[in-house]
């Protein structure tokens, strides 16, 4: 299965980690350089692509129009929702969202 991960954050990270472990083919797209430094230790460097996930080259060189799952676990709601129904003809789209409640 091809899935395409957006955030390199904590749950973005282990999310690929996890999937890796069970032979799928991941996808991660980060743009933070702090975040970017830290998954390059963590993960293989084929499976980070560095760029914008907006940006439509970034989103191809990941394999997106091949996706089989999208995941957006980026820490902006809005964008992961506007990840979410941009997405392309993925079977599967899931999004993290924080809650007003959460972020009191």
């Amino acid at each position: 299965m091809i899935v395409v991960i957006i955030g390199g954050g904590r749950t973005g990270a282990q999310l690929a980690r996890v999937l890796l472990s069970q032979d799928h083919e991941v996808h991660l797209i980060e743009s933070r350089p702090n975040v970017l430094a830290r998954i390059h230790k963590e993960l293989p460097t084929e499976v980070i692509h560095e760029g914008d996930p907006m940006d439509p080259k970034v989103l191809e060189s990941a394999k997106i129009q091949d996706a089989n799952v999208f995941c957006a676990t980026s820490t902006e709601d809005e964008e992961n929702l506007d990840h979410q129904f941009d997405v392309y003809d993925a079977l599967y789209a899931w999004c993290r969202l924080e809650t007003a409640k959460n972020k009191s």
